[in-house]
């Protein structure tokens, strides 16, 4: 399901002394964007353009050359209604993503434009490099596609998390700084960032005793405290590897089905005739 109503409602166009670029709220007056879109020393205006225009006036509360990223807050007693939450989930390559954001064209810049695309390769680390991401962009052309103005973007997964901003550094590198390595400069400045999924039960807890009466879902929680501290959903993968099935997108159950059929699946030694691995 798409969720670019809710990326562009939450996403704003910035200019600062000529430099032209975007962002987005990750609190109601706090901006997440690429430093490099800032000249230091300067007023930075954003807007959000609609029939209901809104315009901002930041200042810069904290910045990161190492990772690209400044937090901007509103300083004209305006505040965004529509916010999105960062996650710091492990950009695995072949993620899908959308993204809005103001390119300095004619049309980006009145009115946004949208992208999507896939996670390419993920680098953890690498010197010399303030990206950890790279991406692959749909339609993505080396002679005429414009992405100036589009640093600062949010790259949001199925589920509306914002795992990455994207940053265009002119040199038609298409990439990204992820949640994850922004972390420690985030909590620096009180912003939560969700966990991983692969780190946190709590992302798939959400709807798990939708239909229990109040008693059952307590003796369920009661004994779910010590399995939860001490089993992580990734050592569960990492011991099962190669025996399940984990979908990277939010694919419907009949789309599942039709993947996992076009597998081998082979009984397990212990599981009798039910038992299945794939």
């Amino acid at each position: 399901m798409s969720n670019l109503n809710s990326i562009k409602m939450a996403s704003c166009m910035l200019e600062c002394a000529g430099i032209k670029g975007s962002g987005f709220f990750i609190t109601p007056n706090l901006v997440l964007t690429c430093l490099h879109n800032l000249s230091i020393g300067q007023q930075v205006t954003g807007e959000r353009p609609g029939e209901q225009k809104e315009t901002f006036e930041f200042e810069v509360l904290d910045q990161d050359a190492g990772i690209d990223l400044s937090l901007l807050k509103v300083i004209n007693n305006r505040e965004s209604l529509n916010t999105l939450h960062v996650c710091s989930l492990e950009p695995v390559a072949g993620i899908e993503w959308e993204s809005y954001g103001y390119p300095d064209t004619t049309n980006g810049r009145a009115i946004g434009e949208s992208l999507t695309g896939d996670i390419r390769d993920y680098a953890e680390y690498t010197a010399g490099l303030e990206h950890d991401v790279v991406l692959n962009v749909t339609g993505y052309n080396v002679q005429t596609s414009v992405y100036d103005g589009f640093s600062g973007s949010p790259l949001v997964d199925d589920y509306g998390n914002v795992f990455a901003v994207f940053r265009f550094s002119g040199h038609n590198s298409l990439d990204a700084v992820s949640i994850k390595r922004a972390k420690p400069f985030l909590e620096k400045n009180n912003i939560l960032c969700k966990q991983d999924y692969l780190l946190d039960f709590e992302e798939y807890a959400c709807n798990c005793f939708a239909g229990f009466e109040d008693d059952p879902k307590r003796m369920c929680n009661a004994a779910a405290i010590g399995i939860k501290d001490q089993v992580k959903p990734d050592s569960i993968t990492r011991d099962l590897l190669g025996k399940l099935y984990y979908p990277h997108n939010k694919d419907s159950l009949e789309d599942i089905i039709v993947l996992t059929s076009k597998r081998t699946l082979q009984p397990t030694a212990d599981s009798g005739k039910d038992g299945w691995n794939c």
